[in-house]
């Protein structure tokens, strides 16, 4: 005979267990949020106006990945529209201070327009609003980094694809 109770328990706690974890948790099980993954995804950022990475800018971002603020989802929705808004005031000087680091002229442009200030450590885990942070992508780029399932940037920071990125790409 059907055991409509021990049925309905079983539900109840696969259900409970599976609404705990999220793709944060999976990966982090998974061993898949690395140091070495960080530094994998680093490396994949696209060359942008044949410039690479900044050395200080690969120290300062390996030790705020380190740091517990950026392991896991900690910003709520407050917090992380103020830090959007704080970026919006501050774009100009940081995409200054990042062409002064990267001794360029400016902030470099696609299709006459700047290009995205991508957030390498993306805001919602923690990522400052700071010039060793910002990576200059095209639209279409900024969506992959944050959005390819099979890219480092989704693997570390699953929860960054459909924020800004996703939105402004429309191709």
């Amino acid at each position: 005979m059907f055991n409509y109770k021990k049925c309905i328990q079983f539900l109840f706690v696969f259900l409970f267990v599976s609404s705990c974890f999220s793709a944060e948790d999976y990966y982090e099980l998974q061993g898949k949020r690395t140091v070495a993954g960080f530094e994998r995804y680093l490396d994949s950022l696209p060359v942008s106006d044949g410039v690479v990475l900044h050395e200080e800018a690969k120290r300062l971002l390996t030790k705020h990945f380190k740091s517990e603020t950026s392991k896991k989802q900690k910003r709520m929705v407050g917090a992380l529209t103020t830090s959007h808004a704080s970026f919006d005031e501050s774009k100009v000087a940081l995409r200054n201070k990042w062409a002064e680091m990267y001794e360029k002229d400016h902030w470099p442009q696609f299709d006459h327009q700047n290009k995205h200030a991508h957030h390498i450590i993306p805001q919602i885990y923690g990522g400052p609003n700071k010039w060793w942070n910002l990576w200059p992508l095209t639209p279409k780029q900024h969506s992959d980094v944050h959005c390819n399932e099979d890219g480092e940037g989704f693997i570390l920071f699953p929860s960054a694809c459909g924020g800004r990125a996703q939105v402004t790409y429309q191709g």
